[in-house]
């Protein structure tokens, strides 16, 4: 067996099902490849029926964050030749030691064969490559304008396609499959203040005030 067809022999199958529990293996929508493609997690915040507004003005906070997550990228390998220059030999490669050795994980590359897709056989195998990042995120909190409404977060990261909403506070984070988020809550990377609806700014009073109130040093035509 020559060093081609054995480099290719010794892949294994790309473990769809592990990859699966939180995203669809599927065509990328800018780019010829097979990858993941994570689902969006939105759970629904509780409807009120009559919500007041009790707050002149709400914060958002944006947070930078570290997202550790499996990137699936494949393509077709119609040439084993090709195949056997991809990469160092996964069973090479040193583990991260802890989900925070983000040196180590940077420098985890493995590789996998796709023969089968979408339930069929490819009539060219596909080659993979799997990091698992970290990848730059971003979590931005928003105040809710209503006590009885809980305040909203968002996790994104553009590199994975992913979005992850959730109401509540920074510790009901939803957990997801093979996602680890490392941030700090204490700590944002920007704070902004906003007029609650039914208010505007007075930049002579340098607050929000109700619509129906003229900013102080107005005098009304």
């Amino acid at each position: 067996m020559n060093k081609p067809i054995d480099a290719w022999a010794r892949l294994p199958e790309l473990p769809t099902e592990l990859f699966e529990l939180s995203g669809k293996l599927d065509y990328a929508r800018d780019a010829p490849i097979i990858t993941i493609r994570p689902h969006v997690v939105s759970p629904k915040a509780p409807v009120i029926a009559t919500p007041r507004i009790n707050r002149a003005s709400h914060e958002t906070r944006t947070y930078f964050a570290w997202v550790l997550y499996p990137h699936v990228v494949c393509t077709p390998i119609p040439d084993l030749e090709v195949l056997a220059e991809l990469g160092p030999d996964p069973d090479r490669q040193l583990p991260p030691r802890h989900a925070t050795d983000l040196a180590a994980i940077a420098n985890s590359r493995h590789s996998y064969k796709l023969t089968r897709f979408r339930g069929r056989d490819l009539a060219t195998p596909w080659g993979c490559q799997v990091r698992y990042g970290p990848w730059f995120g971003t979590i931005v909190y928003t105040q809710s304008c209503d006590d009885q409404i809980p305040d909203r977060w968002a996790l994104s990261s553009s590199v994975l396609d992913m979005q992850v909403d959730w109401p509540g506070t920074a510790a009901d984070m939803p957990s997801v499959p093979n996602l680890t988020v490392i941030w700090d809550a204490n700590h944002p990377a920007e704070v902004t203040s906003q007029c609650c609806p039914g208010h505007r700014w007075c930049p002579s009073s340098q607050s929000c005030l109700r619509n129906t109130i003229n900013c102080p040093g107005i005098v009304p035509q």
